[in-house]
């Protein structure tokens, strides 16, 4: 905390876009992922188990929280 600075936003303003991309694309992420469980399996309580595997099992909480693309890639793919 010593040498803690406050972010300067006006200067980098396109990492936060990125962020806010990744978050999206996670919401779509786990929209999808519950789909593909629901389709599967026939069942709400399957699906959201489904999803909460998936995402805890994985790096996409990791990748939706930096200034990576990798959250939109895997979107994407």
């Amino acid at each position: 905390m010593y040498y803690y600075t406050s972010f300067k936003f006006k200067d980098f303003g396109e990492v936060a876009a990125i962020v806010l991309t990744n978050h999206i694309a996670f919401a779509l992420l786990c929209s999808i992922v519950y789909v593909i469980f629901y389709e599967i399996f026939k069942s709400k309580i399957y699906a959201i188990f489904g999803v909460m595997v998936t995402v805890s099992s994985t790096s996409y909480l990791f990748w939706a929280s930096n200034a990576k693309d990798h959250e939109f890639c895997a979107l994407l793919l």
